[in-house]
């Protein structure tokens, strides 16, 4: 499976305006650089609300995962998708 990251700091600004950029950022990236077929995902700095993981796997129907105490974590759906090696 081929994945693409997008990683963005939360910061003051929030974790939805992270997710929002991100998101925007990836398609452009799977529609002009490739693969087309590649899984998306969000990265970010720090740990977003329930709320907004489950946005992003499932309303946008792609992966989210965060850094928490120097450890890479994801949501439960991104990490079924990203572990997953068919």
């Amino acid at each position: 499976m081929e994945a693409i990251f997008e990683a963005k700091v939360v910061g003051g600004r929030g974790a939805l305006r992270a997710i929002r950029e991100a998101v925007g950022q990836l398609y452009e990236y799977r529609f002009f650089i490739g693969p087309r077929t590649a899984q998306l995902c969000v990265l970010l700095d720090e740990r977003p609300s329930k709320a907004l993981v489950d946005y992003v796997e499932k309303h946008l129907a792609l992966s989210i995962a965060w850094l928490s105490n120097d450890k890479l974590e994801a949501g439960p759906t991104s990490r079924e998708r990203l572990l997953h090696d068919p």
